[in-house]
């Protein structure tokens, strides 16, 4: 089997903290990727001075940019994609811990499946300190049957409408998606656009059901592996109609993104417009009195659109209380 050549995608941004232990376990690894590139976003702790060092030492070539102002999550992320030259592309946190297997299973996977886009795999939850939660990601995901049967092809679109499953850190794709995915909307997570885009035009994922990497969980995180109902209420509890409003425009972006590539299905597109008008529906009553509320969530509830695309009855609640 030929072995495609690999880059690291490595952002980050004052990650003094746990970068030390990240990038010690990309040197673990079983397969070396043939580069690292990192991209930090103003760092203000000893973030720098540790790359550098670690620079010096890899047994890999290591290829560092210096964002000249704060760029934000998800654009950091996409330049350092446009910077790496590998044929694979892994996208790497900063405070995370890859177990040795990691870039091996997920190259082979996609050398495997030469039509796939992207494979990803499950992680294992710990705290602050590195201490197992005895928990992983996928562990009661309403979709983890899909995904511990490696996420069939016929129904990634669906799902990905609906919600988020692909962790960036558990993810590699192939080099050939960057002029799709970047820019990656501002208005979006870095790694569930890149997953709905691909998923959309063509380039399905696959699954690995195994724990990879130990996923952080901590107070600095941009995004964390769970959350609670408790924490979904709050967060419905604290949307605004800005927000919503916000939401259609992020799933517009994606549309516009997939039209002028054209390289999807009618079915997909079909499934993709529903979605927005969906949300639409749930904007605009964010925007009712009561009565009109209560009038448009029954019209919304007799579309069944609320099971296909949000979190069925939880979202009507949502939708009726806040």
């Amino acid at each position: 089997m030929t072995t495609t050549s690999l880059s690291v995608a490595l952002c980050t941004y004052n990650g003094a903290r746990f970068l030390p232990e990240q990038l010690a376990s990309l040197v673990s690894q079983s397969r070396l990727p043939d580069e690292l590139v990192v991209c930090d976003d103003c760092s203000s702790d000893a973030t720098r001075e540790i790359v550098e060092r670690f620079r010096r030492h890899a047994p890999f070539p290591v290829r560092t940019y210096w964002n000249a102002s704060t760029m934000g999550v998800s654009a950091n992320f996409g330049q350092a994609i446009e910077f790496c030259q590998g044929e694979l592309i892994a996208l790497c946190d900063q405070d995370d811990i890859w177990k040795p297997a990691k870039l091996d299973k997920l190259c082979s996977a996609l050398e495997r499946q030469p039509d796939a886009g992207y494979a990803f795999s499950d992680a294992e939850l710990v705290d602050a300190g590195g201490n197992r939660l005895r928990r992983t990601m996928w562990d009661g995901n309403v979709h983890r049957n899909l995904l511990q049967r490696g996420f069939p092809q016929e129904q990634q679109v669906p799902t990905l409408l609906k919600c988020n499953i692909v962790t960036g850190a558990a993810m590699v794709f192939r080099a050939y998606l960057r002029p799709r995915i970047v820019p990656i909307s501002g208005q979006w997570i870095h790694d569930y656009w890149i997953a709905s885009v691909a998923s959309l035009t063509g380039a399905y994922g696959i699954a690995v059901p195994m724990p990879l990497l130990l996923y952080r969980q901590h107070g600095a995180q941009v995004v964390g592996g769970s959350r609670t109902i408790l924490r979904r209420m709050s967060v419905s509890r604290q949307r605004t109609p800005e927000d919503w409003k916000a939401r259609v425009q992020a799933w517009r972006a994606l549309q516009e993104r997939v039209q002028t590539l054209g390289l999807t299905g009618s079915r997909e597109m079909e499934m993709l417009s529903e979605k927005l008008a969906h949300l639409s529906a749930r904007s605009a009553l964010h925007c009712s009195g009561m009565r009109r509320k209560l009038v448009a969530v029954l019209s919304e509830i007799r579309t069944g659109r609320y099971c296909q695309f949000s979190n069925s009855w939880q979202s009507v609640i949502d939708d009726v209380v806040f």
